[in-house]
């Protein structure tokens, strides 16, 4: 993992795991954070923590970076086919 890669990991898991309930406790003072691979909300009132999982199976770091902002394109005309279907009344 280069450096901007350990920074949106550690946004990711604050973003999405914090304020998540405390295991010991059930406040929800928590702070989502990284320890040694493994993804922890780590709680504020009590001082314990919940472990989530490992990282490598809650973060894929690709799937974050093609998730950007949508690109919005005006809609393309069909082309025509050349034949055209005349009804007569």
């Amino acid at each position: 993992m280069n450096c901007t890669d350990v920074g949106a990991a550690f946004t990711f898991v604050e973003r999405t795991y914090g304020r998540t309930p405390c295991h010991h406790c059930k406040g929800r003072q928590t702070v989502g954070t990284i320890c040694q691979g493994v993804v922890i909300a780590s709680c504020e009132d009590c001082g314990g923590g919940t472990r989530i999982g490992a990282l490598a199976a809650l973060w894929n770091p690709q799937a974050e970076t093609s998730r950007g902002r949508p690109v919005l394109r005006a809609p393309q005309e069909r082309p025509t086919t050349g034949r055209t279907v005349r009804r007569v009344l």
